[in-house]
């Protein structure tokens, strides 16, 4: 089973990481009794990928259709719609043009964390 995350790449990545998580923890309580979801919870498979703004995210959301996703507002960006998290399924039943969006954050740079800098900040 796998759940896809969309999200908007137009505002701040920390809001983008907020809204991946209230996306996804508000689609699985909203598709809490589907038959998919029990399956997808015991081993789950999300892939997180991107689009440009809100008006993509919107079209990506009337696509998928209300059944099949939930489209989280954030109250903090003027209550615009910033990540769809969909219903868990399998791969195969997910259009053609949802697996073919780029990954989400694949532009972020990474902090390599040791030992001394985490005895450092404490």
């Amino acid at each position: 089973m796998y759940q896809y995350i969309i999200v908007r790449t137009d505002i701040p990545l920390g809001h983008q990481l907020n809204c991946c998580a209230h996306a996804a923890a508000l689609c699985t309580a909203k598709f809490i009794n589907d038959p998919n979801m029990l399956p997808w919870l015991s081993n789950p498979y999300t892939v997180s990928v991107e689009v440009a703004d809100e008006e993509s995210m919107v079209l990506a959301h009337t696509l998928l259709g209300e059944d099949n996703s939930y489209m989280f507002i954030e109250p903090d960006l003027n209550t615009t719609a910033c990540a769809v998290a969909t219903r868990p399924r399998p791969k195969h039943e997910y259009p053609q043009w949802i697996r073919k969006l780029p990954l989400a954050h694949r532009g972020c740079h990474s902090v390599k964390l040791s030992k001394s800098v985490l005895k450092d900040s404490a």
